[in-house]
């Protein structure tokens, strides 16, 4: 082996060295406790469907839902949540079992990983040089370090191998006869990941839809350039049949017509913050994602350099996903899996001129990724794989099973899907799956102490009495998105509610009449307690995007106190 050979290798190991250092960083980066609810009402579904070895028709965990949306009886939502997801609940379950929250937490980090793998080698193998593939890598991982304990992060896996598959078979199936058979291959391992796809999360639509874009496109092209009857039909095949496969499914074809229903007339898509667009969300709730941002800037320059080849397969698959990730975030994902054909663009703009520029930048990315992660981690600073402390009500759950208070329990969507594994003795007013809409609208106008009079009550104090609800589990302030709940503020002045429980994050109230009124008395505290903890968790709130609304909330509470220099004193803040 000569001294260029020896070189070449050793330059490459080096740079597969870099990048196994860098996905080790992510996977450790991937780690932490976790934040949102969705996952625990995954893992008891997961638990239900193995003990009962079907998939359940009805809903086992809330005293809520019914079979017929009363609000939407056209709405599909009920049977698609209750069927959609069976497959990954039973892996959820399965990890759950025997590895606890912990192993949970290792298969998010497992799955970030994973998907800034695929990226990273489906950029190699559009023959972009390692350093933009790495650039990009670490691009998008930033962008994947945060994804959500749920079936979604399945999707956002699945959907890179799936572009990276549909790309291969159009390269693939049109083209010489010497190549046709090299299509088989990617097709059946199409059609395998589409239907466990479709048993696992809805997400799988998105990649029917880029399906339909390269077939569309592929068979244009063949009008083009000259119509190729066994070339065209053997296209069609490879990307027709892994659509087919995904009606393989509990829904079938319900998802695609709900789908549309949900997005059109469903609340979900009003007042839920995963469904507004990137903008919105940051400036209503301070979430910039400025790496997003710079893959858009970069993407739409490509869209500019490129206007020429505007409708080859890849750039309409870009500009459709990005399309919807601008208008609904929760599809940012979708247009991040796609970033290799994004690299792949930029790598023919810069060709050999901007080299140099690229590798400068590349490091300079790197530098600060490895700069931020050592900043970021302490000597002692060992990853945390549980649940994150005060985002659950684990204490007040306890609290809950130890005194089994009789009737139902009210509390936050996000604490119910907590509750539906950690208190299974009780069914849960609503949760992470967000089955009918009156409901969604009921919890926001309890937790807001809405005031409009229904029968001579308030609205927020007729809901729980025509709900029966008995024991009212809440925070003071939402742990998630920091949102104060006035309906703290209502019940201190309620007098069939009595204070029975607190901790620094949690509160319980329970009616002090019937059933419940000894052990009302036996555990009442002066509700003045809870207005004290929503000041305190106002006060320890780090984002500055809402500081003047808190500080006049503050204020407002301390009012109530009975405290008029504390009152004076954050109005005056506030008013700075």
């Amino acid at each position: 082996m000569g001294i260029t050979e020896r070189l070449s290798g050793n330059r490459q190991f080096i740079e597969y060295l870099v990048v196994l250092g860098l996905l080790l960083i992510f996977f450790i980066l991937s780690l932490g406790p976790i934040v949102e609810g969705d996952i625990f009402w995954h893992i008891k579904t997961g638990e239900w469907i193995w003990q009962h070895k079907a998939i359940p028709a009805e809903d086992p965990f809330s005293y809520t839902s019914q079979v017929v949306d009363p609000m939407r009886p056209g709405s599909q939502r009920y049977a698609i949540i209750m069927k959609g997801y069976w497959l990954s609940q039973l892996i959820f379950y399965g990890i759950w079992s025997f590895f606890g929250i912990a192993g949970i937490i290792l298969l998010r980090a497992f799955i970030s990983t994973a998907i800034l793998t695929v990226i990273f080698f489906w950029i190699r193998r559009k023959k972009v040089g390692v350093e933009l593939s790495v650039l990009f890598m670490v691009l998008i991982g930033f962008q994947t370090i945060g994804l959500s304990d749920r079936p979604q992060y399945l999707s956002t896996l699945f959907f890179v191998i799936a572009a990276m598959l549909i790309e291969s078979i159009w390269e693939k199936s049109i083209g010489p006869a010497d190549r046709a058979a090299r299509w088989i291959m990617p097709t059946v391992m199409l059609s395998l990941l589409m239907l466990f796809w479709a048993n696992m999360h809805g997400g799988f639509v998105m990649g029917v839809a880029l399906i339909l874009i390269y077939l569309g496109l592929g068979l244009r092209g063949q009008l083009r350039h000259g119509w190729n009857t066994k070339a065209a039909t053997r296209y069609f095949i490879a990307l027709s049949f892994p659509t087919l496969v995904t009606l393989l499914n509990p829904n079938t074809y319900i998802l695609y017509t709900g789908l549309w229903h949900e997005l059109r007339y469903g609340v979900q898509a009003v007042i839920v913050a995963e469904m507004k667009s990137p903008l919105s969300v940051a400036i209503i709730y301070g979430d910039y994602k400025p790496f997003f941002w710079l893959t858009v800037l970069i993407t739409t320059i490509i869209f500019l350099l490129r206007i020429r080849h505007i409708l080859e397969p890849g750039l309409v698959a870009l500009f459709f996903f990005l399309s919807f990730a601008l208008l609904v975030q929760r599809n940012i994902p979708f247009f991040l899996g796609l970033s290799p054909i994004i690299a792949s663009e930029m790598d023919i703009i810069i060709r050999d001129r901007l080299r140099k520029t690229v590798r400068t930048v590349t490091a300079f990315f790197v530098l600060i990724f490895l700069i931020f992660f050592f900043l970021s981690k302490g000597t002692d600073d060992i990853p945390d794989l549980n649940i994150a402390r005060g985002y659950f009500p684990e204490s007040a759950a306890h609290f809950l099973k130890e005194t089994r208070p009789f009737g139902n329990i009210f509390s936050t969507s996000e604490w119910g899907s907590y509750l539906i594994l950690a208190l299974p003795e009780y069914k849960v007013f609503s949760d992470g799956r967000r089955l009918m809409d009156d409901v969604e609208l009921a919890e926001k106008d309890m937790l807001l102490a809405s005031g409009k009079l229904i029968n001579g009550l308030p609205q927020w104090r007729a809901l729980l009495d025509a709900y029966r609800i008995e024991t009212i589990l809440i925070p003071s302030v939402s742990p998630l998105m920091g949102d104060y709940f006035p309906l703290v503020e209502a019940l201190f002045y309620d007098k069939d509610f009595s204070l029975v429980y607190q901790d620094q994050f949690s509160l319980i109230y329970l009616r002090n009449r019937g059933v419940n009124s000894e052990l009302a008395g036996r555990h009442s505290l002066p509700k003045g307690i809870s207005l004290v903890q929503a000041i305190n968790r106002l006060h320890g709130l780090k984002s500055h995007l809402h500081r003047k609304r808190n500080l006049r909330i503050i204020a407002h509470l301390y009012s109530l106190l009975g405290k008029p220099d504390a009152t004076a004193q954050y109005l005056r803040l506030a008013n700075e």
